[in-house]
């Protein structure tokens, strides 16, 4: 059997090995810099120089290239996000028959891969087009061409559409990744990486086959047709926006793997099929693997997914939101925590059965799932485990849903929807034995006489869960119109241009700060929806020598809303 190690300990443990691996990793030779601008040919300059050498890319487009790093490369921008890598041609030629517009001399054709939704049946073929960094769907017959779609006729080398392209921006992806090689150690930070003709599963970052080692952090990644990010063992993505590319946002195997601080969403464009692969983020074959302080939101898929044998797993401090599969699923996987999470409103697009929960658990083992809240609204569901018949890991045995400890987790049922519990449709004796159990949650319902619980196939209120032996020192109340409390609000680092604002909640929320010379305020940040119980929101711009008045605003998961008093400092 496979030992099973809980709680904080482990969880530091696995932290502070990614953090010892990160420092270790970010010993780039510094022997040497080469400057780049739009125009010049990196690939040229990376054969050039050295293995170690350090590029900066000074900011605008470098259009069409793709690069093959030597060891410990370092690629960053001059100005955070403000180099672009595309690997999209312009179309500014048009050529006409009848009703179309015509692209004509389209040779490329990369590789075909993946399963379709049955609303977006092209979306196997790489090659995308866009009218203003928005893509368009690929139909595959000429006459199913309506506004806002296209058809490439790889035959004839061209792509067909009826939106006037006067007045826009048209381009279409043609290379395939931005950056892939064998080498190890390789650092890319501060680029945008955009519309690479990457298939499905593989990385605009990293293609098919990743290496070890590679760091991505504080990159803009978008709009690229398959994987934005895929990384390897010792792989590090951190502090990223990855949204908006055609399957999913980032992918992942290997050991030592550390996924933080990155927003994910609106990924799935290209409609791939949820049930084959797409959405935030998947991990498969993982060892060790940390996904920690995320905030995703709105992809078409399960939000963090981690699937195919993966083992010692932390998803802790993640923010899932409006995802429309579940918030964070691990499925036929081992060992995992799963701490400190917030999920809301997932599962919109299928919830039958316990599938769509904010965190779903299916047939997979040693769970231990703590101090999250997950919310629940006309669709999704709490926190599930489900069991099916799902083979068994060369490496750690059978995919079967035992030891898995749900506690001290918050449920909010917001409308009468929904169910938290467990369910099997193989072997229900194994599942119902003993080994899985939910303890000391805390459920808040409209209705405490609601229906919300689900167990080896009875379904029922709370009581009727209790009955089965669940939740034996849980407590389910009516009590979810609680806003949240706000202390310690103070302005610090006060400059003559600039100052933080901090605050205290009593639960985790999200924050944002109104500010300006009177109480009217006129000015607020965006909403911070990495939700947290510690807020610090840095303002800009900022008059010197001048009072400004300011409060602070947190809304929980479950939609209340906390607003401060009035607030004073003066800049210097």
């Amino acid at each position: 059997g496979i030992n099973a190690e809980y709680g904080g300990v482990r969880r530091m443990k696995q932290v502070l090995c990614c953090f010892i691996f990160f420092l270790l990793l970010n010993v780039f030779s510094v022997d040497s810099a080469v400057t780049l601008s739009p125009g010049d040919d990196i690939q040229k300059a990376v054969d050039n120089n050295p293995s170690g050498t350090t590029f900066i890319l000074n900011s605008g487009v470098y259009r069409m290239q793709s690069v093959q790093p030597k060891d410990n490369n370092v690629f960053i921008a001059q100005t955070s996000r403000q180099a672009i890598m595309t690997g999209a041609r312009l179309l500014s030629s048009f050529s006409r028959e009848g009703k179309y517009y015509v692209a004509t001399n389209q040779t490329q054709q990369g590789q075909r891969h993946g399963s379709c939704d049955s609303q977006f049946p092209g979306c196997i073929y790489p090659e995308d087009l866009f009218f203003d960094n928005k893509p368009l769907v690929h139909v595959i017959s000429l006459d199913q061409v309506t506004t806002g779609s296209y058809f490439f006729d790889y035959d004839e080398h061209k792509i067909y559409f009826v939106d006037d392209p006067d007045g826009h921006v048209v381009e279409t992806s043609v290379v395939r990744n931005a950056f892939a090689s064998k080498a190890v150690n390789v650092k890319i930070s501060g680029l945008v990486i955009e519309k690479y003709a990457i298939p499905a599963q593989m990385g605009a970052v990293g293609d098919q086959y990743p290496s070890n080692g590679w760091i991505v952090e504080d990159c803009e990644v978008r709009l690229n047709h398959g994987t934005g990010v895929n990384v390897a063992t010792g792989g590090m993505i951190l502090n990223n926006y990855v949204h908006d590319n055609g399957q999913k946002g980032i992918g992942a195997g290997g050991s030592n793997v550390l996924v933080s601080g990155n927003e994910i969403s609106r990924n799935n464009y290209a409609g791939f099929s949820t049930g084959w692969e797409a959405g935030g983020s998947k991990y498969s074959e993982t060892v060790n693997l940390t996904v920690s302080g995320n905030y995703v939101h709105d992809n078409m898929g399960p939000g963090l997914w981690t699937d195919v044998y993966n083992i010692y797993t932390v998803y802790d401090g993640n923010t899932c939101i409006d995802n429309q599969g579940p918030g964070i699923f691990h499925e036929i996987s081992f060992n995992v925590i799963i701490s400190n999470n917030v999920a809301v409103h997932n599962g919109y697009s299928f919830d039958v059965w316990l599938w769509g929960s904010g965190i779903l658990i299916s047939s997979s083992s040693h769970a231990d799932i703590f101090n999250n809240v997950v919310v629940l609204t006309d669709h999704g569901n709490g926190i599930g485990m489900v069991q099916q018949n799902r083979g068994s890991s060369p490496k750690y045995g059978p995919c079967l849903t035992l030891y898995n400890k749900v506690h001290n987790n918050e449920v909010f049922y917001l409308r009468k929807h929904g169910q938290s519990g467990g369910a099997a449709d193989w072997h229900s004796d194994w599942m119902f034995n003993g080994t899985n159990s939910f303890d000391y949650n805390s459920y808040h319902c409209l209705d405490t006489d609601f229906g919300g619980w689900g167990w080896n196939g009875k379904g029922g209120d709370f009581q009727v869960f209790q009955a089965q032996g669940q939740d034996k020192h849980g407590t389910c109340d009516s009590n979810i119109n609680t806003p949240p409390s706000l202390t310690s609000i103070a302005a610090g680092s006060v400059t003559s241009s600039s100052a933080v604002i901090s605050w205290i909640t009593n639960e985790r929320t999200d924050g944002q700060v109104e500010y300006g010379t009177t109480t009217s305020y006129g000015n607020q940040t965006p909403v911070n929806y990495f939700f947290n119980t510690k807020h610090s929101i840095s303002l800009t711009g900022l008059s010197p020598k001048t009072t400004y008045h300011y409060r602070v605003k947190s809304r929980d998961a479950a939609g209340n809303l906390s607003v401060s008093k009035d607030s004073q400092f003066v800049t210097q």
